[in-house]
């Protein structure tokens, strides 16, 4: 998109043991599309990209859906002498605006590997 815009989409599957202190045995599953802007022009530097999202999804807790408003934010850090290695660390709150929807935060790690020069 240029202009330190990006866009995307994020699918998710995951096993839910635990609600606090309350067992559980729930499969969450997720779709969304992000707009996301680069902050690095705030802050330069190469190896470190902090960066904010925004966007909307859909989430299955078990049975029950719900889209959501989609608000985070993260870092990337770009690793070695050729910047082709990242680890991107990210939160984004979820909100239905809905009273059956759960608000949540989920919390992702991810790792890049960059093909193209940097």
């Amino acid at each position: 998109m240029g202009a330190g815009f990006s866009f995307g989409t994020r699918f998710s599957f995951n096993s839910i043991k635990k609600y606090g202190a309350l067992s559980a045995s729930d499969n969450y599953y997720n779709i969304d599309g992000i707009v996301s802007y680069n902050l690095n022009s705030l802050f330069g530097g190469q190896t470190l990209k902090p960066f904010l999202e925004l966007g909307g999804g859909y989430a299955l807790f078990d049975e029950q859906g719900a889209g959501y408003f989609n608000l985070g934010a993260g870092l990337e850090f770009w690793l070695g002498e050729n910047i082709k290695t990242a680890l991107i660390l990210e939160t984004i709150y979820k909100n239905a605006g809905e009273t059956y929807g759960v608000k949540h935060f989920p919390y992702f790690e991810q790792r890049v590997w960059r093909n193209t020069p940097s």
